[in-house]
């Protein structure tokens, strides 16, 4: 079965809902989650304690890449996710979404993953539409602290002034 989901963003945060059903257990999973958009430097390096905690203090080398991703998704997840359904909650080993079928958990992890990717992507063009309307209000001359204009109508006025000067001798 295809999940079904959108992204929703508001202030740093997104919300996705899942509909799916786990390809080991048969489950059906529905619910809706809230992560944040961007993890402080303090969460990555949480972050990264935990998932080498997850892989054991020996020889965390030799584990499998089957466990590496799993202790890379749970102790991602446990850093962006705000708000989750209770089915993804564990209060017994504490570590949310370590019940939960391997699929859900890795699908999780990759809405959170994209939900970052597309608000970095937003910020970036955001960025350079601001600096393009600054600098289209720096060059029509309407951003600027007035100083601009008096020398635009000073230029102005030496114009009028030598044309009009031009006319009387003219005459």
């Amino acid at each position: 079965m295809e999940p079904k989901n959108d992204i929703n963003f508001h202030m740093g945060t997104a919300t996705f809902n899942i509909s799916m059903e786990a390809a080991a257990s048969k489950t059906k999973y529905q619910g809706m989650f809230k992560v944040k958009c961007v993890l402080s430097p303090l969460h990555y390096i949480q972050s990264d304690s935990m998932y080498r905690e997850l892989l054991g203090k020996t020889n965390p080398q030799f584990a499998s890449e089957y466990v590496s991703q799993l202790s890379y998704a749970l102790s991602q997840l446990k850093y962006r996710i705000i708000d989750s359904p209770a089915w993804f909650k564990n209060q017994e080993t504490g570590i949310d979404g370590s019940n939960i079928d391997d699929s859900i958990l890795l699908y999780v992890l990759d809405k959170a993953v994209e939900c970052e990717s597309e608000y970095r992507e937003g910020m970036e063009d955001r960025y350079k539409k601001a600096m393009e309307a600054v600098r289209t209000s720096i060059d029509d001359g309407s951003l600027n602290d007035g100083t601009e204009e008096e020398v635009k109508e000073e230029k102005k006025d030496e114009t009028l002034g030598g044309e009009e000067l031009e006319n009387d001798i003219d005459e």
